[in-house]
C-alpha cells in the first residue's frame, strides 16, 4: 500500500515500510522500518527519480537524514538491488546523514560509502542527524526551516491512497 501527500510519502510491504517526511524540505527525513524489501527499494528508487527530476526542473537542492534506527539488515536480493541501483543526483543533492544504532546497519553504510566513494556520516539520534544536516545545508548556503524555528504545527495533510 502507498500513501502520498504534499508533506509525506509512505510505502509498505507487509510489516515493512519506508516513510519520507517532506515537512522541512529541502531537508528530507526518511525512515526505514523493519526490513528494506526488494519492493520497497524499487518504490524508493522510483520516488527518488521523480523527486530528483522535480528538483532539477526547479533548480532546487536537498539533503537527507536517513533514519535507520528501526531498520534491520535487508535480505540478499534487496542487498544486491541496493548495490546496483543509483539515482544520479549529485547536481541537486547536498548531503546524506544517517542515523543508526545497529552495528550491522552501520557496517552496511560503511560498505556503501566504500562502493560510492562518498562518506555517509552516521549519528546516534535523529535529532543529531537533523542538526548535522542543517549545518551542512547552511554551509552550502541553502535556506531551510531550522528545527528550533518550528513553533507552528505542520499544515494539515491531504492524503492520496494508491494500491
Amino acid at each position: 500500500m502507498s500513501l502520498e501527500s504534499q508533506n509525506m510519502v509512505r510505502y509498505t510491504d507487509g510489516e515493512n515500510a519506508f516513510i519520507i517526511d517532506l515537512d522541512r524540505a529541502p531537508l528530507l527525513v526518511t525512515s526505514w522500518c523493519a526490513e528494506p524489501t526488494v519492493e520497497l527499494v524499487l518504490k524508493y528508487t522510483q520516488w527518488s527519480e521523480r523527486f530528483v527530476a522535480e528538483c532539477r526542473q526547479n533548480s532546487a537542492k536537498f539533503a537527507i537524514v536517513a533514519d535507520l534506527s528501526d531498520c534491520v539488515r535487508p535480505g540478499g536480493d534487496a542487498r544486491a538491488l541496493l548495490a546496483k541501483v543509483h539515482v544520479d543526483h549529485d547536481d541537486v543533492f547536498v548531503v546524506r546523514v544517517a542515523v543508526a544504532n545497529s552495528a550491522t546497519v552501520r557496517g552496511a553504510l560503511t560498505a556503501i560509502s566504500w562502493l560510492t566513494g562518498k562518506r555517509i556520516p552516521v549519528l546516534a539520534t535523529r535529532a543529531e542527524g537533523i542538526r548535522a544536516a542543517e549545518e551542512l545545508l547552511a554551509e552550502a548556503g541553502i535556506s531551510f526551516v531550522a528545527a528550533t524555528d518550528l513553533g507552528e504545527p505542520a499544515p494539515k495533510r491531504r492524503f492520496r491512497f494508491f494500491d
